[in-house]
């Protein structure tokens, strides 16, 4: 490493000229580099939102979030469900399984979300 930087203290214009190549390789790339303001992902998970005003945590999870959770169970594609109890707020997150249409399970989520009809 000494010898290759002694080389060129010794070889200005190699320097410079290697210089030189590194920063046109950098400002080509830069050009070729896929560049976005807001990138398009992806998320293979569908957000189920229920409000319940002024409730506790406990009684979200149960006047809503398990009722929602046995609505569910049996929809095709469904990967895994994951429930959050707030208060006076209840979110069911489900994940889609690969392979399956986001959209088909979501139209067969909010079927049998709508389906439920013992929420308080």
């Amino acid at each position: 490493m000494q010898k290759a930087i002694q080389w060129f203290s010794k070889n200005h214009v190699a320097a410079n000229f290697v210089m030189l190549l590194v920063l046109l390789a950098g400002v080509t790339t830069w050009f070729k580099l896929k560049k976005e303001v807001f990138p398009n992902i992806s998320l293979d998970a569908v957000l189920v939102q229920v409000p319940f005003p002024n409730a506790t945590p406990e009684a979200v999870e149960d006047g809503v979030l398990l009722p929602l959770e046995d609505a569910i169970a049996d929809v095709n594609g469904v990967k895994r469900v994951t429930s959050t109890a707030m208060e006076s707020m209840g979110a069911v997150t489900v994940e889609v399984e690969t392979g399956y249409d986001v959209r088909d399970v979501m139209g067969d989520l909010k079927t049998k979300v709508d389906a439920v009809t013992n929420f308080p």
